[in-house]
């Protein structure tokens, strides 16, 4: 069954997407949007046991119908839903939905107006102005769609880490166990966006192939790439993979010159020089071939380097990696309350089970109403069951928090009287207008003395948003001067600040948090996102909120609302 749930939940996605398309009712459309959800969070194994007994209509939100599509396609691959709700629609359309800016009603409009129903027919219709005159569309519109099939191209070949990481544990999984290999290029240096799926393979007196490392599928020039030790070839899932050949000796050289940018490798290179030691890609002199990359470093008389630092020129000292031990607690996490996949009891239990000693509830503020934002009246009730927990489990506390819409004026969506009743303040910005305005926003909304940090600076989504434009050097100094901390936003389609943003500012003095974002217990695990993020930016600890002694945090939290 491997890779079947993915194309389930494609299928609803599908059918989604056309009951949409059809103008069909609007909660039938919710509750698949809902169900391809909560089927998305169940493993594999279980899902498809729990369809083939019918017991998937036990959980919150699954309904008859998406069993019965879930069962249809279980047996034949399809369902008579989709071809129900596709009837007279073209299968093509379904790929718009990766266009940002285009909704269902814009994508039905331009298929019924022009015929069109590929992306490529649709970028040739852009070219040729055919948008402009479109009801509901115009010159401006066209440009952004336009830009924004040129943005989808782009994207085309590149993952997100945490994608990359699970087809990485695909493509490992058939490995030989006796086969020694590292992660290596993007991924083994956790980078945001991976474009290649890099190995290196230790082998002794094998020889090279794909084989050697569980791979079956043919592929042309084989027998070239192999004379230079590498392979390269797509999986038969179009996966780009590279698997470099080396032997024991060049491996822990090799290991860490494919995951060294640039500038930290000829750092490396230099100081190899100044100790008279020769260093190239495979190699490093000095005596027998170092064992480990400690050795290597330490050789070099330089401070280990995890493959997440190597981004930046090798510093002189370096303190121990972050690790999520290191975590005192986490802030900004949604529940049932507002768009969580979860009750406040059960993030609670989850977040303590990690060893944390605090969790910062941050539902959305009320303006979010796509996201049922909180009404004061709901804030007290979330309030009184905090209140009541505390009052329980004295060593793990729930703090009460927020993540508070920056309106258009910069204001919080909030009175003064209930914004001074929060511990924390997380303002962020959920919608968009030109460099100014949203420079002067996040000014104003540091300003504000309720606000703790600024969530998720930039707006963006890695391969599908880009950020928003703003003066960033005045808001870091702004932050800095106010004392407000800026989230590292750990969801893996956010990583939000950019780490190499991370960088100067950590350097001006700038706080950070390493935020989850969580909206359901296993939200939590994005922490590890962050924590990559953050040691590429080699940002000290004594700068990371979360991992203060929580009588140092408190203090922190308190003054703030004082001031």
């Amino acid at each position: 069954m491997a890779g079947q749930k993915e194309s389930l939940l494609e299928h609803l996605e599908r059918i989604a997407f056309f009951l949409d398309l059809q103008g069909e009712n609007v909660f039938k459309i919710k509750a698949f949007k809902t169900g391809i959800e909560i089927l998305g969070g169940l493993d594999e194994k279980e899902l498809f046991e729990k369809i083939v007994d019918g017991s998937l209509i036990e959980a919150k939100g699954i309904g008859k119908g998406i069993l019965a599509v879930c069962q249809e396609f279980l047996k034949g691959g399809s369902s008579s839903e989709l071809q129900r709700v596709q009837e007279n629609l073209p299968e093509g359309l379904f790929d718009w939905r990766n266009i940002s800016g285009l909704g269902p009603k814009k994508i039905k409009a331009i298929y019924q107006s022009l015929g069109i129903s590929t992306l490529g027919e649709l970028e040739y219709a852009c070219r040729e102005n055919r948008l402009v005159n479109l009801p509901g569309f115009g010159e401006k519109s066209q440009t952004k769609i336009r830009a924004e099939l040129q943005e989808f191209k782009n994207r085309q070949g590149k993952y997100l880490l945490a994608d990359a990481l699970a087809t990485a544990e695909e493509i490992e999984s058939k490995i030989p166990k006796n086969i020694a290999f590292d992660q290596l290029g993007d991924l083994g240096a956790k980078r945001p966006i991976v474009e290649e799926f890099k190995y290196l393979v230790v082998y002794h007196t094998q020889k090279p192939s794909l084989q050697l490392v569980g791979q079956k599928q043919p592929t042309d020039r084989i027998n070239d790439a192999v004379k230079n030790k590498e392979i390269r070839f797509k999986t038969k899932d179009g996966f780009p993979c590279l698997f470099l050949f080396r032997k024991p000796e060049e491996r822990v050289t090799r290991a860490i010159f494919e995951t060294s940018h640039s500038d930290h490798w000829q750092s490396l290179v230099n100081a190899a020089q100044k100790k008279n030691l020769e260093l190239n890609e495979d190699h490093l002199g000095g005596g027998e071939s170092p064992k480990s990359e400690e050795e290597f470093y330490e050789r070099l008389g330089l401070p280990f380097h995890r493959p997440e630092q190597r981004e930046l020129t090798a510093r002189s000292s370096l303190e121990k990696a972050l690790h999520e031990d290191d975590l005192v607690g986490v802030f900004h996490a949604h529940t049932l309350d507002s768009d969580g996949d979860a009750t406040l009891e059960q993030m609670a239990k989850a977040a303590k089970k990690r060893q944390w000693k605090y969790l910062g509830i941050s539902e959305h503020s009320k303006t979010a109403s796509y996201a049922h934002g909180m009404e004061e009246a709901r804030l007290t009730e979330q309030w009184n069951w905090i209140d009541e927990w505390n009052e329980k489990t004295p060593d793990f506390k729930i703090l009460k928090g927020i993540e508070s819409d920056i309106l258009k004026d910069g204001s919080l969506d909030y009175s003064d009287k209930i914004l001074k009743k929060f511990d924390f303040v997380i303002a962020s910005i959920h919608a968009r207008y030109g460099q100014k305005e949203m420079t002067d926003r996040l000014l104003r909304a540091i300003e504000n003395p309720a606000t703790t940090m600024i969530g998720h600076i930039s707006g963006r989504l890695l391969l599908s948003r880009e950020a928003y434009d703003f003066d960033r050097q005045k808001v870091v100094e702004a932050a800095i001067k106010h004392k407000v901390v800026i989230e590292l936003n750990c969801n893996p389609h956010r990583l939000d600040m950019d780490w190499s943003d991370l960088v100067w500012a950590c350097e001006k003095g700038l706080l950070i948090s390493v935020n989850p974002d969580a909206h359901s217990p296993s939200g939590f695990d994005d922490v590890r996102f962050g924590i990559w993020m953050a040691r590429k930016a080699l940002v000290p600890k004594a700068q990371i909120i979360n991992t203060w002694p929580i009588e140092k945090l408190y203090k922190f939290l308190n003054e703030k609302k004082s001031a």
